[in-house]
């Protein structure tokens, strides 16, 4: 991946995942398909009770989906299976029967707040910004929507998604259930996030695990439903307007 990293340590019964590009934090499909694997891979070991999800560095925790890839689409199978790769890390993450507790700091667009979502405990940076600003450029968060909805409400999922320009505040994010705490700076953050970790680390892991199928209950149909949102997500982009709206992009690139 060059310098695009995925990387997985493990102390004690503590999983710790992290993630790293240089762009904005935005996930390739590469690092999409390493972090899924983790994440499957994790639900199946009995020495894991906990895992902690982070991206590197003090900028965005995650810009989305890599924005290249995105213009190199020519075709809708092209269009499907980079679409797909966020609908199977989320539902990886949602079927995990470990907690996932996720650190945010920066800003945190598309995908990003689908991560976010898609975690059972976030504690985020004071300065942490969530935006969804698909449907600027033709495409629409469509395969995102089912896990942010679960998670927050349609009627906030609907307020992020037609704000497309608008970068709403982490008091914004506690307030609606995206975040679970804030801290006022990086010092307090990385406190509390040591704290959480140790707290759960230290509580029954059948009693996590019973508690995360509780919470997920009933979306078992999303595996399937978001592979489809990915293939009409795939059929969007190829659209006049997404065209439009790409082409100073790819004429950048």
């Amino acid at each position: 991946m060059g310098n695009q990293t995925v990387q997985l340590k493990q102390v004690g019964p503590i999983a710790q995942l992290s993630f790293h590009n240089p762009a904005g934090n935005a996930m390739s499909s590469e690092m999409l398909q390493q972090l899924s694997r983790y994440f499957s891979d994790l639900n199946e070991r009995q020495d894991v009770s906990l895992i902690t999800l982070k991206s590197e560095g003090s900028g965005a925790f995650c810009a989305g989906a890599n924005f290249k890839e995105l213009l190199q689409i020519t075709n809708a199978q092209e269009g499907k299976a980079f679409f797909s790769g966020f609908a199977k890390l989320l539902c990886a993450m949602k079927n995990c029967s470990k907690p996932i507790l996720t650190r945010v700091q920066g800003k945190a667009v598309g995908g990003g707040v689908g991560i976010i979502a898609a975690s059972d405990v976030v504690i985020a940076s004071n300065t942490a910004q969530v935006k969804l600003s698909e449907i600027q450029i033709g495409i629409a968060p469509l395969v995102i929507a089912p896990i942010i909805i679960h998670k927050i409400g349609v009627g906030h999922f609907s307020k992020l998604s037609f704000d497309p320009d608008v970068f709403h505040s982490s008091d914004w994010a506690l307030d609606k259930g995206l975040f679970s705490e804030v801290a006022k700076d990086e010092n307090e953050l990385n406190t509390l996030i040591d704290q959480k970790t140790q707290f759960l680390s230290n509580l029954s892991p059948e009693a996590l695990s019973a508690l995360k199928r509780t919470l997920w209950k009933g979306t078992e149909y999303l595996d399937e439903e978001m592979l489809n949102r990915a293939a009409e997500s795939g059929k969007l982009v190829l659209s006049e307007q997404t065209n439009l709206a790409l082409a100073p992009y790819r004429n950048k690139s």
